[in-house]
């Protein structure tokens, strides 16, 4: 079974909108479509474009410790993301 990790980031006064839940339902319905199992799903709250994406950040750390995630969910644009992280990328830990 592959593994999955998700990332969204969202505004502060979204993130209680039934669209937002909606997303977030999405990677498990995704997941659960394609037979995957979701580990985590990272989320950025912010007020501003100008804060700091904390929990980017760490998923890209934990990206760069870990070798068992195949796939990448991520929410932008309107849409669900694939990215497929099976073929072994080299990642380097990204400083906070």
């Amino acid at each position: 079974m592959k593994k999955v990790i998700g990332y969204v980031s969202v505004k502060r006064e979204h993130r209680n909108h039934p669209y937002h839940k909606f997303v977030m339902d999405s990677f498990q319905m995704v997941c659960d479509q394609n037979e995957w199992e979701l580990v985590k799903v990272y989320e950025d709250v912010c007020s501003s474009p100008k804060e700091p994406r904390i929990a980017q950040i760490q998923m890209h750390n934990d990206l760069a410790r870990r070798n068992d995630i195949d796939i990448l969910l991520l929410y932008a644009f309107g849409k669900l993301i694939v990215m497929d992280n099976s073929g072994g990328m080299k990642r380097k830990k990204v400083p906070k």
